[in-house]
């Protein structure tokens, strides 16, 4: 007798594949479950899925009217088929989808990828503690790490840890003692990019004559935050050097980890960036990329002696990491480096761990 696939809810809003973690979810889950996928329409979204049922509501509404839309559809979609598991990916008041499903009895999860990272104090505290009672409304809750899961007051009884994975963008061979080709992939507001083109200046007064150098920008951020690397980039005389590329969509991203060799994860280091892993951490060093990270909480767990080198959130802290990351270029190994976190894979994390939890739900 065949056993009968479990049927999964997703509920998302935003489109499919914007969040990379639901994508891979549904692509190695597909095959063990029956998976209907509830978000945003999207015309350019280039993402589709054959053996994913993808639901969609008008992506062109406020954001009440957005959640009012998610309520009823789940509602409607509940109506016609039994679900076994209704899976959230949080977002700000997601709990009014199970409080107004008249189908109380279910599995819900709500999944944390992120805790609130607002620059602005009173718009963090209000958010985090919106965060904190959503939780209450939930009996099972999956969380990026057990800094977050600890810093909100979840009980370990109801949390469960299923980090943040990354995909193999490229499978280096060998090292690159001729070059270092600096690459930095993700959102940029908040980051303080712009500190790492001063640290990357003093390096190239110094180094610049030894060795080739470049450093590619990849990610969105609003017209501020621009401006500032591009100020910085003025300054200092890198327009050779520096290349801001905007927004790249995800499955695009082949050609910069193939070409560069050094990942920068700069991240301040601030109260509400400590408990939030970064994706770009496990991406650098799953491809093979040597890592310069700021040291968060987070990165510490992840950075070693093999794969990278951690650095403080200043110019000067960064030049001194590319100075001691110049002199170690030659015992730099990709396929050392491709090893430390194997364990971060999107295929390890989904296989043995989110198909055990998802499947110990009857």
């Amino acid at each position: 007798m065949v056993n009968k696939k479990k049927k999964i809810l997703f509920i998302d809003k935003r489109s499919f594949g914007t969040l990379i973690d639901g994508l891979k979810y549904c692509e190695y889950l597909s095959s063990d479950f029956e998976i209907t996928y509830l978000c945003l329409n999207s015309v350019d979204n280039p993402y589709r899925s054959a053996s994913i049922n993808i639901v969609t509501i008008n992506n062109n509404y406020g954001k009440l009217k957005t959640i009012i839309k998610l309520i009823q559809k789940t509602n409607s979609l509940l109506s016609k088929e039994k679900f076994d598991i209704i899976f959230i990916f949080y977002f700000q008041f997601s709990s009014l989808i199970k409080l107004f499903s008249y189908k109380k009895n279910c599995n819900y999860i709500l999944d944390l990828r992120t805790g609130p990272i607002y620059k602005n104090v009173f718009k963090r505290v209000f958010f985090f503690y919106l965060l904190k009672t959503e939780t209450f409304f939930f009996k099972n809750v999956t969380i990026i790490s057990e800094c977050l899961s600890k810093k909100l007051g979840l009980r370990t009884k109801k949390t469960h840890i299923l980090p943040l994975g990354s995909d193999k963008f490229v499978e280096k061979k060998g090292s690159n003692v001729n070059s270092m080709n600096l690459l930095y992939v993700g959102i940029l507001n908040q980051r303080h990019i712009y500190k790492t083109v001063y640290g990357l200046k003093k390096f190239f007064t110094e180094y610049g004559g030894e060795i080739s150098i470049t450093y590619d920008i990849v990610g969105p951020g609003n017209s501020k935050e621009i401006q500032k690397i591009k100020q910085a980039v003025n300054v200092t005389k890198l327009e050779n050097i520096i290349t801001l590329h905007g927004k790249i969509p995800h499955y695009k991203l082949m050609s910069f980890f193939v070409k560069n060799n050094i990942g920068v994860s700069f991240i301040p280091k601030t109260e509400y960036f400590e408990c939030q892993p970064p994706t770009k951490t496990f991406e650098y060093i799953n491809s093979g990329l040597f890592c310069i990270a700021t040291s968060t909480l987070e990165n510490k767990k992840l950075i070693n002696n093999d794969n990278g080198i951690l650095c403080e959130d200043t110019p000067e802290s960064f030049y001194e990491a590319l100075v001691s990351t110049f002199k170690r270029l030659d015992k730099i190994k990709p396929q050392t480096i491709s090893k430390t976190l194997s364990d971060y894979s999107w295929e390890n994390i989904i296989n043995k761990n989110l198909k055990k939890y998802l499947n110990s739900f009857s």
